[in-house]
């Protein structure tokens, strides 16, 4: 299996992703509901004071490498 690479197809797959999962969560029943502002910054502040993740040096130069070829392929 090969992973070709296709802006479009890109696009459409994040775009469907983050649609999916942009601040829904799910019911009691199953059903996907919205997370209120106010809840997700409380959620956050939750997650900053309980949780202390660190990046490894791996994911780290890859983040690295995103930011600058994102960089590179917006100039003018």
């Amino acid at each position: 299996m090969k992973d070709v690479r296709e802006d479009s197809i890109d696009k459409a797959i994040a775009s469907h992703v983050i649609n999916l999962h942009m601040f829904s969560r799910a019911n009691d029943d199953g059903r996907a509901t919205d997370f209120s502002l106010d809840e997700l910054r409380k959620y956050i502040t939750y997650a900053k004071m309980k949780f202390f993740p660190r990046l490894t040096e791996e994911a780290g130069h890859m983040l690295q490498d995103m930011y600058v070829n994102d960089r590179q392929s917006t100039k003018n």
